[in-house]
């Protein structure tokens, strides 16, 4: 796996990793800027990437775990795959990302842009998202436990399937979004109720 390490900002060191395009790590050490990029497999962990111009890239299996990416643009790139554990993405655009079986673990998401993004199978176990925008989003399958999405826009998300055990919805909004087969248990729903359904 190649790594950049964050000092300054990034120190490029050649290591090696299947299907990872060096200029590409080089462009983004230099500039923050790596539009459509193949940065796959790479690890990006603890880097400092704040306001990064990543859209379209290809991150899929990137290590990005407790990076900043905040404010960065990420929108239609490709994270299935990525580790983003701890990692802080507050106001970050990923609309139409792919973020397919993502570990979201612990993400800092707060009034990210999620909208139509893919994150069915996703791991987001104890992930923030108050504010947050997910209108369209897929989250089928997703693992939502103890995620808080106080105030999120969920409108017309695809939400079947997803398990939010201990998640918080307060002043969420669910218009439209579909709901088969999810898991509420000990869920704070967006009234401030608890709802328990289908609990071990």
């Amino acid at each position: 796996m190649k790594r950049l390490v964050g000092t300054l900002f990034l120190v490029f060191a050649p290591l090696a990793a299947a299907g990872f395009d060096a200029a590409s790590a080089n462009r983004l050490a230099e500039s923050r800027a790596c539009r459509e990029c193949d940065l796959s497999g790479l690890d990006l962990s603890g880097a400092r990437l704040w306001k990064a111009e990543l859209a379209g890239a290809n991150l899929s299996g990137a290590d990005l775990s407790r990076a900043n990416l905040g404010n960065a643009n990420l929108s239609g790139a490709d994270l299935s795959g990525a580790v983003l554990t701890k990692t802080y993405l507050t106001q970050a655009n990923l609309g139409d990302a792919r973020l397919t079986g993502a570990d979201l673990s612990q993400a800092i998401l707060t009034d990210a842009d999620l909208s139509g993004a893919d994150l069915s199978g996703a791991q987001m176990a104890g992930a923030y998202l108050e504010l947050a925008n997910l209108a369209g989003a897929n989250l089928a399958g997703a693992v939502l436990t103890g995620a808080n999405f106080t105030s999120a826009n969920l409108t017309g998300a695809n939400l079947n399937g997803a398990d939010f055990t201990d998640a918080v919805l307060v002043g969420s909004d669910l218009e439209g979004a579909t709901l088969e087969q999810a898991v509420f248990c000990r869920t704070i729903m967006p009234d401030g109720t608890p709802r328990s359904e289908g609990c071990p």
